[in-house]
This record gives C-alpha cells, structure tokens and sequence, in this order.
C-alpha cells in the first residue's frame, strides 16, 4: 500500500491496510508516529486489540501515562534483568499497570485500554578492561 497526494500520510495507508485485514482475535502492533487514537479506534472496530507504543515527542500522552506509574495506590508487575558482557553494561526493567478508561479523562481517547507498560534500558560503555 502506497501513500501518495495530499492527506495521504502514513496514518491514511494504516487506515486502509486495516480496512483489508481480518483483525478478530489479533494484536497490532506499530510505530509511536503511526499509532494513536483514530488507529486504536479502527483496530477495535474490527475486533483487534493493539499495542502502541509512546515516544518522547507525543507529550502529553507521555506525560499521562508517567503520572499513573507514579500514583502509589496503583499496584504494578515488575521484571529487572542486567547483563554485563561485550564492553558494555545493561540494565532493563519492565513495569506493567492494570488500567481502565476511568483512571485519568484522557484515557477515554484509547478505545478498551486496560494496561500500560513501561520498558526502561540503561547501557554503560565500559573502559577496556573493567
């Protein structure tokens, strides 16, 4: 599927690719730039469920989403691995949170949300020979 002309950006061909697929039963996942509210919609209205992730530059959202991680009362799933090998040292964590649309008026943007997930990874070059 090809986007061409004007209003017929990447969201637009997103849109008519999911207009083709048999969605039922299915997760869609895709890029931050792509993914957002008029594409979770669609994805639900096929039966789909969908992950889309969160960058830096989509603010707002960020910033929601950061703010129930904070809220204390929310009980959250956590996994940590490290790993120390080939001149560098990582570290990742994973959190997960159960939400529901009435958690925060915002989320009433996100058609049938019920989790957010936050992934962290910290990498440290190390010195030759550490």
């Amino acid at each position: 599927m090809r986007a061409e002309g004007p209003g017929h950006g990447e969201i637009f061909a997103a849109e008519e690719c999911l207009e083709k697929l048999m969605l039922e039963g299915t997760l869609v996942t895709m890029d931050a730039g792509v993914g957002g509210k008029r594409i979770s919609d669609k994805i639900r209205e096929r039966k789909g469920d969908y992950l889309l992730p969160l960058k830096k530059n989509q603010k707002h959202s960020l910033g929601v989403v950061r703010d129930l991680f904070k809220d204390k009362k929310q009980k959250t799933e956590n996994a940590e691995s490290s790993e120390k090998g080939r001149g560098r040292e990582e570290k990742r964590s994973v959190r997960v949170l159960k939400v529901t649309t009435k958690d925060h008026a915002y989320l009433e943007n996100w058609k049938d949300l019920k989790t957010a997930i936050e992934i962290k990874r910290e990498r440290k070059v190390l010195k030759t020979g550490e």
